[in-house]
Formats: structure tokens, C-alpha cells, sequence
């Protein structure tokens, strides 16, 4: 003990044993004396969990001091931001209240920054009807603060897309930052919205003024290119709206460089020429809704028979083959009416295009030829802008 002086080794720590220290150098009487280490005793297991339970208490109580001075500031979402969704109210710092529940359904409608959706309805005294209002007026001017932010960046990824309608076929490509967007549903809406404009009051001011080059003047379909600058002046959905307003508002909503990279029409130079014709477009890798007109390759490839305008059953017998032709060329990279012809049939590679072909007319009862014919591909027309902004 202490106060008997005992040495024993039972009463010394098990580190402090005379094993352990006979050969320290402490154990030479001479050595000079160096500080040991120090002791270390056991705590008692009861002791450990005690002092956890005071500091999770502690932390706990951090918290809630941390917690009711953001409810006092009236930044919550600041300092918990998934109270900030649970609260029927969110407070800015005049003390306005807009309730959640509106800027989440004004959210869904616009796809619009929770941001936004709250300066609107606080704009609007938590009117939707009039936030909405609010938002359509000044989409366009958000959407070109955006566009002019964004400008810089390579726009690599994104949608093409085919479309028929009012005896014409259109193809645009639509480019953007990431594929996420690209598969995103207003993207390829917006795509399938600028082709509906392709075919609208464009194709028909552009049918009596376009002039086409080679074989597509001789067989009287004209492949005519729209500049993104005049698609954007075309109605949108054949509303007020531009193309122009549209791509504004989707930029806002998406956040990315989103470009018009090309647009093509392909159109009939005369009303008996369209009357014989039938067109069949094709779009590869289809979106998970169902809307077959855009892809990572389109292709739109046009029949013209010998004779009078076709009656509805030799139309309908066409059309699905002018369909078939079109998945062909966006197969084969056909770029030519004259490779087509002399390609490997895809649907029966013993065949040739140009037999098939004629084979069909024959079943038609009249000759049928191959007018026209486009293809698109996803970044194929890419330029040294986009590999400069990508390096």
C-alpha cells in the first residue's frame, strides 16, 4: 500500500511491471532520471456511456438553438432545408408569405427554379393564374439573360427528328449540352413543336420560292435548308408563341445551350407533283413516350409515282414503304437517291433497293421512283466551335 511503502507486484500496474522496466533506463541507479509515462487507468464502462449520452445531449441541444434562431430570421430553408418543405409557409425577408403548396404547383406547371415560382406568385399576390401571366411575359427576356450566360459552352449532345404533314417532310436537329436533356420530354417536345412550324406557314412560303439543286429540281421536290434565325420568327404550335418565345422558355427551364443546329424541308415544287408523291420519315433510338419522330438519327425519303394523282389504296400501299426506305437510308447512311438504289436491301440483304423498288411499282400499277431523300445524325455537323469549347 501507500502508506506501508509496499513495492509489491501486485500492487503496480501491469505496465509498470519489473519485466517491463529492467531493462529501462531507469533500472541502472546511475542513469539520469527521465519523466516516465504517464499512467493510464481504466474507466468504467457505465462512465464511457454516460459521457456520450451528455455530449449527444449537447449536440442535440446545438441544434435546437441553431434551429429557433433560423425560425426567428425566417430563413429556414437556409438552415434545414427539409423543414423548409414541411411548413406551409415560406417566408422571404420582407416577411411576404407565399404558400408552399402554390410554388410547387406553379413548379410542376413551368418547370421553372423554386426561385422564380416564388418571386412570381409574391409579384402576383399568391395568384397562380396571375403568376402565370407574369411568367409568360417575361420568359423570354429570363430565357435570353440565360441563353447569352450559356453561349460558350459545347452543345455536342442532343435530339434529330423527322416529320410528314401537309404533303412535305421536314428534319431538324436540336443540340444540347448533355444527353440527360437530350432525353429530356420538353427538349424533344420543343423539337417535335419546331418541325409542326417546319411544315406550317414555313414550307408554304418557302414551297413557291425555293429553288433545288440536281436531281432534286429534276424530279420536282426541292431540299430546301431554314436558318435557325427565321425558324425562330414561325408560330409555335399555331399560337401567338414564336419558336423563338419557345426556345427562350425551354432554356429557362433546362439551363443548358440549347441550339437550333440545322433544319432541312423537303417540298413539292407543283400541286400535281404532291398529288402523285408520298413521304415516309423514320426516326432511330425512340423516347420512352412513345413519340417516334425524334432520335439519334432521322431520315426522310420521298416516292413519286408515274402518272395521275395516286387514289388512296396505291397510297396506302406506298406509304408504309416509303417508311421502310426511310429506315433503310438511317441504317445505311444512304446519302444519295443513285446509292440507294444500288444498296442492299435491309429488310432482305439477297435484294437489291432498286429491284424492291421495282417490284413495288409493279404491285402498284404504275412506275414509282425515289425523289428525294434526307438524312440527320446526331452531331454530325458539329463544328470547330464546339471542339474548341469541349477542349
Amino acid at each position: 500500500s501507500a502508506e506501508t511503502g509496499d513495492t509489491s507486484e501486485t500492487s503496480r500496474p501491469s505496465y509498470l511491471s519489473s519485466d517491463k522496466l529492467k531493462d529501462s533506463p531507469e533500472a541502472d541507479g546511475n542513469a539520469p532520471r527521465t519523466s516516465r509515462a504517464p499512467t493510464f487507468q481504466r474507466i468504467p464502462s457505465s462512465n464511457v456511456a454516460m459521457s456520450m449520452t451528455v455530449m449527444s445531449a449537447f449536440r442535440a441541444a446545438s441544434r435546437a438553438t441553431a434551429l429557433r434562431g433560423a425560425l426567428v430570421s425566417g430563413h429556414v430553408h437556409t438552415a434545414c432545408p427539409t423543414l423548409f418543405f414541411q411548413r406551409a409557409y415560406a417566408a422571404d425577408a420582407d416577411g411576404a408569405k407565399v404558400p408552399v403548396a402554390l410554388i410547387s404547383k406553379l413548379r410542376k406547371q413551368t418547370g421553372l427554379p423554386l426561385g422564380k415560382c416564388r418571386e412570381a406568385l409574391q409579384k402576383n399576390g399568391n395568384d397562380l393564374k396571375a403568376a402565370l401571366s407574369w411568367m409568360d411575359a417575361n420568359m423570354a427576356s429570363m430565357g435570353a439573360a440565360k441563353a447569352t450566360k450559356l453561349a460558350g459552352r459545347a452543345a455536342r449532345e442532343g435530339v434529330v427528328g423527322a416529320l410528314a404533314g401537309n404533303g412535305a417532310a421536314a428534319l431538324l436537329e436540336l443540340s444540347t449540352e448533355t444527353d440527360f436533356v437530350a432525353r429530356n420530354e420538353k427538349f424533344r417536345a420543343f423539337a417535335r413543336t419546331a418541325m409542326e412550324a417546319l411544315l406550317g406557314d414555313l414550307a408554304a412560303a418557302g414551297g413557291a420560292s425555293s429553288s433545288a439543286e440536281g436531281e432534286a429540281s429534276s424530279s420536282g421536290w426541292a431540299l430546301c435548308e431554314v436558318s435557325a434565325d427565321r425558324l425562330k420568327t414561325a408560330r409555335a404550335g399555331g399560337g401567338d408563341q414564336t419558336v423563338g418565345d419557345a426556345h427562350m422558355q425551354l432554356i429557362s427551364q433546362l439551363a443548358e445551350n440549347i441550339q437550333i443546329r440545322r433544319s432541312t424541308v423537303l417540298l413539292p415544287l407543283s400541286a400535281d407533283v404532291s398529288a402523285r408523291s408520298v413521304v415516309g420519315v423514320y426516326a432511330h433510338n425512340m423516347d420512352r413516350s412513345g413519340d417516334n419522330s425524334t432520335g439519334r438519327i432521322a431520315a426522310a425519303v420521298v416516292l413519286t409515282a408515274a402518272g395521275g394523282a395516286l387514289d388512296d389504296s396505291t397510297r396506302q400501299r406506298l406509304g408504309p414503304f416509303a417508311q421502310k426506305l426511310a429506315q433503310h437510308v438511317a441504317a445505311m447512311d444512304t446519302q444519295s437517291t443513285e446509292a440507294l438504289l444500288a444498296d442492299e436491301w435491309t429488310f432482305d440483304m439477297s435484294q437489291k433497293v432498286g429491284a424492291v423498288l421495282l417490284a413495288e411499282g409493279e404491285a402498284a400499277g404504275r412506275a414509282v421512283s425515289v425523289a428525294a431523300l434526307a438524312r440527320f445524325e446526331v452531331g454530325e455537323a458539329c463544328g470547330e466551335e464546339e471542339d474548341a469549347a469541349e477542349a
